[in-house]
């Protein structure tokens, strides 16, 4: 992997009177139901921290179905639970533990592969990477009347 810098953009956006978030790139999107209000207390959506343990399961998905078929392994079915234990006597809010189970279907025995395929997921999986290492965020606002 080399050191260049690559730049992701997505634009996240929301307003009054939507009832979804919308995330978009590269044509691309991806909608999440607003936080529950007054008029939609029923239709609860995802909470902050089901979105990050989405974007886990989707990235690491996404690597294992690009690795499989670079490595030739013919796969049926696959499935990615994952599960964020909360707490840890910190003040702010975080998982201290986040487990993934992978679950996959093959059309014959591909155990040689299993092993490798493992590996790359773990190592091309940059919302894995991100979660596992420090990674420094900034933010800026900009609010107006």
């Amino acid at each position: 992997m080399s050191n260049e810098r690559e730049k992701s953009i997505v634009s996240v956006v929301w307003n009054v009177y939507e009832k979804e978030i919308k995330s978009m790139s590269n044509g691309s999107i991806v909608l999440v139901k607003s936080p529950k209000t007054p008029t939609s207390e029923s239709e609860t959506g995802f909470e902050a921290k089901d979105l990050l343990l989405a974007a886990l399961g989707s990235s690491i998905m996404y690597e294992l179905l690009k690795e499989a078929r670079k490595m030739r392994v013919d796969l049926k079915k696959a499935k990615i639970k994952v599960k964020g234990i909360s707490g840890g006597g910190t003040k702010l809010p975080k998982f201290k533990e986040i487990s993934v189970q992978i679950e996959a279907t093959t059309t014959g025995d591909e155990s040689s592969k299993i092993k490798e395929l493992l590996r790359r997921l773990e190592r091309n999986s940059i919302v894995l990477n991100t979660i596992k290492e420090p990674t420094r965020i900034r933010m800026k606002a900009t609010f107006e009347v």
